[in-house]
């Protein structure tokens, strides 16, 4: 019939539409069923792993993390889809590539619910390696800065725009008789 037809060709249409999204995006795209076992993974995991998207069907995600740590948050998270205590869950997980080093992804899911039961879940896994070495870098600094400052016999301080103070280093006591807190 011609609304046959028409149905199937808009279905092909928005087939095609979404196999060209989910090959062009940074992100890799997932799918699972409501047992958490993987039924979709886009193409572009060789390129962001290193590994064909065959290597993931039909395994649970923490099967595929690398570390405990990485393996226990997603097993966790899945639970917490599962239970319904959550229904969007964020983390960062640990993935090793075909190469052999380890990139850090922030994966993003959500599950899907018939009947308050768990049918699927969607994600998305975006490679956040680079931000999260400098965010540790920076971290780090941070730490270095605020152990001179502390150490400092001169009077340090910050304030943000309004003037409220938001750093006094500890010399304020030794200088004016003041606690930081005051």
């Amino acid at each position: 019939t011609t609304a046959r037809r028409v149905f199937e060709a808009e279905l092909a249409d928005s087939e095609r539409r979404f196999r060209e999204l989910a090959e062009r995006v940074d992100d890799l795209l997932w799918t699972t069923d409501g047992n958490g076992v993987l039924t979709y993974v886009s193409p572009n995991m060789g390129r962001l792993l290193g590994w064909p998207p065959a290597v993931a069907l039909g395994k649970l995600p923490h099967e595929l993390a690398s570390g405990e740590r990485s393996k226990d948050a997603l097993q966790e998270a899945l639970d917490r889809l599962r239970d319904g205590s959550e229904r969007h869950v964020r983390l960062l997980v640990s993935y090793a590539r075909s190469t052999g080093d380890i990139r850090t992804f922030e994966v993003r899911a959500a599950g899907a619910y018939r009947s308050a039961r768990l049918v699927a879940i969607h994600g998305t896994s975006r490679d956040v390696h680079e931000q999260e070495i400098r965010r540790r870098a920076t971290l780090a600094r941070e730490g270095q800065l605020r152990a001179v400052s502390d150490r400092a016999p001169d009077l340090l301080f910050s304030t943000d725009a309004s003037g409220t103070y938001t750093y006094v280093s500890p010399s304020i006591r030794q200088l004016l008789g003041h606690e930081v807190d005051d």
